[in-house]
């Protein structure tokens, strides 16, 4: 959307603050939330084995941990949901919470 549009100056002087979540143009493709241990395999590209319901092979899907922080796109396969694309901070979020907890 045009009106949306932001000069060269904006950008060069707000930056990042300009940028909108990625996942917020996507509400039409599902939306799962991965459990902990799950969050960690999906951030380094492993097939995570969910106990939801499957979906049919091929379904993309958007994924996100238990907080609600996007992780990325996933595809579901007959073993589980395989990571289609993967965020390069996906994962850090659970990371950081768990070392601080242990």
């Amino acid at each position: 959307e045009l009106n949306k549009a932001h000069t060269l100056e904006d950008i060069k002087a707000q930056g990042a603050a300009l940028l909108e979540p990625v996942d917020q143009h996507m509400p039409f493709i599902e939306a799962v939330r991965l459990p902990a241990p799950a969050v960690a395999d999906f951030a380094i590209g492993r097939t995570v084995v969910l106990p939801m319901a499957q979906r049919p092979t091929g379904t993309i899907v958007r994924a996100y941990d238990e907080q609600a922080h996007f992780l990325g796109m996933g595809r579901w396969q007959a073993n589980g949901l395989r990571p289609a694309k993967v965020l390069p901070d996906a994962g850090t979020h659970v990371a950081a919470r768990q070392s601080t907890e242990g």
